[in-house]
């Protein structure tokens, strides 16, 4: 049962990885893979800044759902709870991941792409592991 679940959440995790990468890839095609330096309102990179908050606060959200499990949980429970903190975490990362390529879309200004690669980072670093799940 470890292993079904284990490949489970890799499949959400790589899904969630993939869309990522193949929306900032067609993001980049429509710009003929240039991102002109161009001025822009400034609530743009305010907004994707304060996202950036989410990861922090998605790894806290993940540690604090991890350690509120009972020990007396059966291990379906504790694996079910494992999961949902992980799929929280990374909803968080992506949902910023995607704002940053939507404002590359929206206004050209490559300084967003650096906010979408720490995403995609992000997502790579906190990819599930076995281990995750004793």
């Amino acid at each position: 049962m470890k292993q079904e679940i284990y490949k489970s959440t890799r499949i959400i995790h790589f899904s969630l990885l993939l869309g990522m990468i193949f929306f900032g890839f067609t993001v980049a095609l429509l710009n003929d893979f240039q991102f002109p330096n161009q001025p822009y309102d400034d609530i743009f990179l305010i907004v994707n800044t304060t996202m950036l908050l989410f990861i922090p606060a998605g790894l806290y959200i993940r540690k604090y759902k991890i350690n509120k499990i009972s020990p007396n949980a059966s291990k379906t429970t504790r694996y079910g709870e494992i999961r949902s903190a992980n799929i929280i975490l990374w909803a968080l990362i992506n949902g910023t991941g995607l704002y940053s390529i939507t404002a590359i879309l929206l206004i050209y200004h490559y300084f967003h792409l650096i906010y979408a690669l720490i995403c995609v980072i992000a997502l790579i670093i906190t990819r599930p592991k076995p281990e995750m799940f004793d």
